[in-house]
């Protein structure tokens, strides 16, 4: 049988619309009823394009794109710069298989989707496969005030593309968009403070995006409180300031007393926030204690440091400020000026007059005195004028330099000569150990050499105040030559091709770090001389990495065997570092370490500019140490930085110098 034409207009769309059909026979009995449901779908098919990213060098091989459609078991014609995909929409959605798009031309391309009667779904992206980008356009560092809302951001090229952030060991993946990204706002302060934490940022093919940021976020406070130097009348103390970020630092207290006494003295030396000072109308021959601690946001202060202690020297007019002896017997002498009219006498008497930058060069005698009214830097030539095996660099000691105890090393050319000035009646102990290697009984004002023929670390001791400089003679040569520094639990220096570590006390606990994050530790007695070896390329020359050393006791230590000459260039004790320094003579180099990053203005001595160099490490380990270096440096060039530095330079000629013999700085902060 059949039905003509019905409305079912009225019916509303519907999956399973049924329909029945009835009969009977012509004696009434019914048929058995048939069934059936069918389709009802009016409204007009749909297509739309959902998800379609930029094609980058990520995604040109395996490339998807995806959709919705309203004809499920219908083909989807999917069109992508016209290579076509056949997909079939099903539960309302429709994928595309991965395709390669590597062929398309870079530019706009543009993607359609066809299904059933449905308008089409057309839509552009963009394809860039050539290398992506990424960049750290912020990242600062980590206060009290950000760390809850910290914010980095910075540039990316692949719009769609996801950028894997890391702040230190936290991780944020975030989308590009519009060719940059950013982390949002995000909690960061469960990181513990320090220096040197590491932010990158990945994205696609791109190189990886470094940045290095501090985070600082406990109080303020003081630490690492030592005396560097004493004169008659004055201490020279140097602090270390922690956790400053985030806070207005106003000023420091100073406290000073006899050792022994009960009560604390404050030093009055005005506002300031330089992380030293000069304590002044002490007592000569005096021992005192110091302590500090730092005063910020206009109210609070933290506490007290470490106490510290120091003898003052003598009372002797030869501790000046810009007092120096010639204790390694330099007999062609050359002295720089760092400014204008300084005045200078050798022995007492007047010996030149000279402007910021000059130098002037004189015959001298061992145990010469040169001092000036200003910052004066003194170093000359001991021995032949055409022969680096039998000529020497020779520093000027500072007398400020003069102890009572000191600890150093030798490794070649035995015997082993120790000049010795005395500053008061003293007797003086060469020791290895507790084995004595040569004495001496030094009358007030007068010199002795002491010698022995046996390698490694040395300490020496005296009843009194010293000035002490070392030089290996064997076979009538000059080799590494050395002034001897005030231990220190912290030296600084270049290790060229090895540098040895010798300390005055046994146990002595030690970690090394390297201008590029290596690092080591280990322990050392008075007997032993630890050798430590460069890192980084050329470490020849002082081109290698810096290194920063740092132990529970006072230690001592000296750079060997560089690739030309037979010198040896101490390390220098890091409450020694000064900001500003003068070079006496043309040269092959002077380089730089810091603790801390920072710059380096050279001006010449008519004060023009020469260069800025910029204190640099390749690695991000909160101690790892800064360095830079600068290749053939002139006579009278100024160094002024921004940061506490030690320096060392190697002359190239022998006027007033020694040829290719390396040698630590003494410098100045005014």
């Amino acid at each position: 049988m059949s039905v003509g034409p019905t409305d079912i207009s009225s019916r509303p769309d519907s999956a399973s619309l049924p329909i029945t059909a009835d009969t009977a026979d012509s004696f009434g009995n019914p048929a058995t009823q048939a069934t059936t449901t069918i389709d009802k779908s009016t409204a007009l098919p749909t297509v739309t394009i959902s998800n379609s990213p930029d094609i980058s060098q990520a995604n040109a091989t395996s490339y998807t794109v995806s959709g919705t459609c309203s004809e499920n078991g219908t083909v989807v014609t999917v069109d992508v710069g016209g290579i076509s995909k056949y997909p079939n929409c099903s539960s309302g959605t429709w994928t595309t298989p991965t395709i390669d798009v590597t062929g398309l031309t870079d530019g706009t391309i543009n993607i359609t989707a066809d299904h059933s009667t449905a308008t089409q779904a057309t839509t552009n992206v963009d394809k860039e496969t050539t290398s992506s980008t990424v960049t750290i356009s912020s990242a600062p560092d980590i206060t009290v005030s950000n760390e809850a809302i910290y914010v980095v951001s910075g540039t990316c090229s692949d719009n769609g593309i996801n950028v894997n952030i890391y702040v230190d060991s936290l991780n944020y993946i975030v989308s590009c968009s519009s060719g940059s990204w950013s982390s949002g706002m995000v909690d960061v302060s469960s990181l513990i403070d320090g220096n040197g934490l590491s932010v990158t940022a990945d994205h696609a093919t791109a190189t990886q995006a470094t940045s290095t940021i501090n985070k600082a976020t406990a109080n303020p406070t003081v630490s690492s409180l030592s005396v560097s130097t004493t004169l008659s009348e004055s201490a020279d103390i140097t602090w270390t300031l922690n956790d400053p970020g985030g806070f207005t630092i106003d000023d420091y207290t100073i406290n000073y007393r006899v050792k022994g006494s009960p009560t604390w003295l404050t030093f009055v030396d005005g506002v300031s926030t330089s992380t030293s000072s000069v304590v002044t109308s002490l007592t000569a021959s005096t021992t005192y204690e110091f302590r500090a601690r730092v005063e910020y946001d206009s109210v609070s202060n933290s506490e007290w440091s470490n106490t510290a202690e120091g003898e003052t020297q003598p009372d002797d007019p030869m501790f000046g400020p810009y007092t120096a002896m010639n204790v390694g017997g330099s007999t062609n002498t050359t002295v720089v000026a760092y400014k204008d009219t300084t005045t200078i006498t050798l022995n007492g008497s007047a010996l030149t007059t000279l402007n910021k930058g000059q130098t002037h060069t004189f015959t001298s005698s061992q145990f010469d005195v040169i001092d000036a009214d200003k910052p004066i830097f003194t170093a000359g030539r001991k021995g032949s004028n055409s022969s680096s095996a039998q000529s020497a660099n020779v520093v000027w000691n500072p007398t400020a330099w003069a102890g009572k105890s000191f600890s150093f090393n030798a490794t070649r050319t035995n015997p082993q000569t120790l000049e010795v000035f005395a500053v008061e009646d003293t007797t003086v102990e060469v020791k290895q150990g507790s084995t004595i290697l040569d004495s001496a009984t030094i009358t007030k004002g007068s010199g002795a050499i002491l010698s022995w023929s046996v390698y490694g670390s040395y300490q020496v001791e005296a009843t009194g105040s010293i000035l002490a400089f070392h030089v290996s003679t064997g076979s009538g040569n000059l080799h590494d030559p050395k002034p001897l520094l005030p231990g220190h639990t912290q030296i600084i220096g270049f290790p060229s091709k090895s540098m040895v570590l010798t300390t005055g006390s046994n146990g002595t606990n030690y970690s090394t770090f390297h201008s590029d994050s290596s690092s080591n530790s280990g322990s050392l007695n008075k007997a032993d001389d630890i050798t430590i070896n460069p890192e980084g390329g050329n470490s020849q020359l002082f081109e290698g990495n810096s290194l920063l050393i740092t132990a529970d006791k006072k230690i001592s230590g000296a750079s060997f065997a560089d690739s030309n000459g037979l010198c040896a260039a101490a390390f220098m004790p890091t409450n020694l570092m000064k900001t500003k320094y003068a070079l006496p003579t043309n040269s092959d180099y002077i380089a730089f370490a810091s603790k801390v990053s920072g710059t380096i203005e050279v001006r010449n001595s008519a004060n023009a500019l020469v260069t800025t160099l910029t204190l640099t490490r390749s690695g991000g380990a909160s101690s790892a140490p800064y360095k830079v270096r600068m290749a053939d440096p002139l006579q009278g060039y100024r160094f002024i930085a921004t940061v506490p530095t030690a320096a060392w330079y190697q002359p190239n000629n022998y006027s007033g110098a020694s040829d290719q013999d390396e040698t630590v700085m003494y410098g100045t902060n005014e």
